[in-house]
């Protein structure tokens, strides 16, 4: 069963490199971009030691894993340390039919609920990439991954340490756009970004693990995050890599195939 998953993994995969016209591997060079900063009088206000106390570290609800939860805490000991300030994390959990408001002054780490976030983060479509940038009162670093969130937290701490003990702990000046190294720069499917696919698989344990695997092969390569999910009655709209027979029609040499066959090809923009 092994060696069939990866037969199938290679011959999908070789099949994507070789519609893509990207069949070699793509190194780009690693990019930190510093952004550019307004005129002063019009300049978003800088995060100051004199009001750091009124900071709260922010993250998305149920994404606090042990090398992020790491990273936080020595977030925390810094400007306790160089400030004497002791700063709370919490998550962005909203308990339905309560009333919350947000703190003014926070530091948001990853996808949170802020708009701030939305805002920072919205272009970010890779794994690895990630933001450090005030907006406003809040300061937002992460991506939309943990890996992000965790380098963009080390680099955040690489910064403070450069001007620890400064009355100004963070200003615009510091804001930047990370974009990481990947082995290939897309994988298009009949001309459309592998990032616009969702692998749908056949109720079965084995395409299950196929869907998967293909998924994080995908990712692996490109760093876009794929959403698997199982073909039962209700299909995602949108361009499908379907692994097995889901309820979507088969092409007809795939219906026509023999038991012992398998068929990988496209129809109507989707992959079978």
């Amino acid at each position: 069963m092994k060696r069939t998953v990866k037969q199938i993994l290679s011959l999908l995969m070789g099949l994507a490199l070789l519609m893509s016209g990207t069949a070699c591997d793509f190194f780009a060079s690693e990019k930190e971009t510093q952004a550019i900063t307004r005129p002063a009088e019009t300049q978003a206000p800088s995060l100051s030691a004199a009001l750091l106390s009124e900071y709260v570290i922010v993250y998305p609800e149920r994404s606090l894993t042990e090398p992020l939860e790491e990273k936080l805490d020595q977030l925390v000991n810094h400007f306790k340390e160089s400030y004497g300030v002791d700063l709370k994390i919490r998550d962005d959990f909203v308990r339905e039919g309560t009333k919350y408001t947000e703190s003014r002054y926070e530091i948001l780490i990853g996808t949170t609920n802020r708009q701030e976030s939305v805002d920072a983060l919205s272009h970010i479509r890779r794994v690895k990439d990630y933001e450090l940038r005030l907006c406003g009162d809040k300061l937002v670093v992460g991506g939309i991954s943990e890996e992000a969130n965790v380098a963009a937290v080390t680099r955040l701490l690489e910064l403070l340490h450069e001007r620890q003990g400064e009355d100004t702990v963070f200003d615009p000046s510091m804001n930047l756009s990370h974009t990481d190294t990947y082995g290939l720069e897309d994988i298009l499917l009949g001309g459309v970004s592998i990032d616009s696919y969702t692998v749908v698989y056949e109720s079965s344990s084995l395409c299950m693990a196929l869907a998967n695997q293909l998924a994080e092969l995908i990712t692996e390569k490109t760093g876009y995050p794929m959403t698997v999910q199982a073909g039962k009655r209700t299909l995602p709209e949108g361009r499908r890599i379907f692994v097995g027979k889901t309820s979507a029609p088969l092409p007809d040499e795939a219906e026509n195939a023999a038991d012992n066959a398998y068929y990988v090809g496209m129809k109507n923009g989707d992959l079978y």
